[in-house]
């Protein structure tokens, strides 16, 4: 991940270049909450140290943390405040992604609600609110807690219009943004969004974020199909798309947080 970001209360001439991962952890992946291990964390997060990286994006796999509406386990809360700590030894920053029900093309919704509308349900607006105070609440006393990203592309598990899907996004934010503030809070989408109608606007994810985080993948957006991984199409996706994502919000200085 690599990261040209500004602190979210400053403005773009304040930029500067990071270098961070998308974390995967090495022992039964992100099966390592169901089954806690701190010491092979630590030799993960030493392991990102001598890459050179500063930062991390890790997921939270909801319906483990959260398994019914009105239950946030505590003690999941606490295995991911002891990786905020490990990290924090280390000099490592942390973006936490939230309602992630969708990783490395599983769906991991939530056992409840199916049948109710994501975005506009009062129902899970309950749930949601409930999940995001409770989480916000141990990350506050972190100082190398980045912020929240929304949910590791969202629009891949739950669907709505554009105009839901926007009017969900600034509820979210401005949540996040009061019970955590002065951090970066985000809305991680695929590459979906910015070429085609899906879920999100790309004027509002623009203009609600304060750093423009992309995904771009070449070979889920389909950059493969015109050329090879060491030419144009491959090696420039992530520029095109930091300009298409600038231009749709009129916004050319805009920080971009590209994956």
């Amino acid at each position: 991940m690599i990261n040209f970001s500004a602190d979210a209360n400053k403005h773009a001439h304040l930029l500067r270049h990071r270098f961070g991962v998308n974390y995967v952890p090495s022992g039964d992946w992100y099966f390592c909450y169901n089954a806690w291990n701190p010491a092979a964390i630590a030799r993960d997060l030493d392991g990102i140290v001598s890459l050179g990286a500063d930062h991390l994006r890790l997921m939270v796999i909801w319906p483990w943390f959260q398994p019914n509406p009105t239950y946030v386990s505590q003690r999941h809360l606490d295995y991911l405040e002891q990786i905020l700590a490990l990290a924090a030894e280390r000099q490592l920053d942390v973006l936490v992604t939230l309602y992630t029900g969708w990783l490395s093309g599983y769906h991991f919704n939530p056992p409840y609600l199916e049948n109710e509308p994501f975005y506009t349900s009062p129902l899970w607006e309950q749930v949601q609110t409930l999940f995001l105070t409770e989480v916000a609440q141990r990350m506050q006393a972190h100082v190398n807690f980045l912020g929240f990203d929304l949910g590791n592309e969202i629009n891949c598990n739950w669907q709505a219009s554009t105009a839901a899907g926007d009017a969900w996004m600034q509820r979210r934010l401005s949540q996040m943004r009061a019970l955590c503030p002065g951090r970066v809070h985000v809305n991680g989408v695929d590459h979906q969004p910015w070429f085609i109608r899906n879920t999100f606007s790309p004027q509002a994810l623009v203009a609600q974020q304060e750093i423009v985080t992309l995904h771009c993948w070449p070979f889920w957006s389909g950059s493969g199909q015109y050329g090879g991984p060491l030419e144009v199409p491959y090696t420039h996706l992530a520029a095109g798309m930091a300009a298409l994502a600038r231009a749709y919000g009129n916004a050319p200085q805009k920080p971009i947080w590209v994956e």
